[in-house]
């Protein structure tokens, strides 16, 4: 392919892809992630024993469960105001009336980065679930995240920039996640 799609160095562990192909992947996330679990589980199927292909499938699907939050939790606590960053509520010192939220829904981008997270009251959290906040949201969040990157030391943000977040969260729009949640 000569880099025309992708660049890959097996002895540092990296594949880069160009940027075309990059948009056209995020663009395009949701068909190519069912594609992919499809040809997977036909594969799998094929290739393993009717009663061990429950225990790979399992294996499969932990690999994408979501880890705790409490680390990220810690540190957005520590630096950002005390309040809901969507109703603006004041929020609780009881962790479990305050949330971490995923501002692009964790479903879309399943990761954990530090700037795609607010804290959130319990209401708010619950009833955005998987939704995409207005796109007034995008905006505060580019003024959080430049807050948040000043004072506290992350390596998450080593990789961010206003403008991937952005894409990010249009492209999950183009993925079929509603937008224009408010509370």
């Amino acid at each position: 392919m000569e880099g025309s799609i992708y660049e890959f160095d097996k002895r540092k562990g990296y594949i880069k892809f160009n940027s075309s192909m990059y948009v056209f992947l995020q663009k395009y996330r949701q068909i190519v992630t069912h594609l992919t679990n499809y040809h997977l589980a036909k594969f799998l199927e094929k290739h393993n024993d009717k009663d061990k292909l429950e225990d790979v499938l399992l294996k499969v699907e932990n690999i994408s469960k979501r880890e705790s939050l409490h680390a990220f939790y810690n540190i957005l606590w520590k630096y950002e105001t005390k309040e809901c960053f969507y109703c603006r509520k004041l929020l609780s010192d009881k962790r479990t009336a305050t949330h971490v939220d995923h501002f692009i829904p964790w479903s879309y981008i399943q990761s954990d980065n530090m700037w795609n997270l607010v804290l959130s009251c319990q209401s708010c959290n619950t009833q955005k679930s998987n939704k995409l906040a207005k796109s007034v949201y995008l905006e505060k969040m580019f003024v959080h995240n430049h807050n948040l990157k000043l004072t506290a030391v992350h390596n998450d943000f080593n990789y961010y920039s206003e403008r991937k977040l952005e894409a990010l969260y249009e492209f999950a729009g183009m993925n079929g996640y509603v937008e224009n949640w408010s509370p």
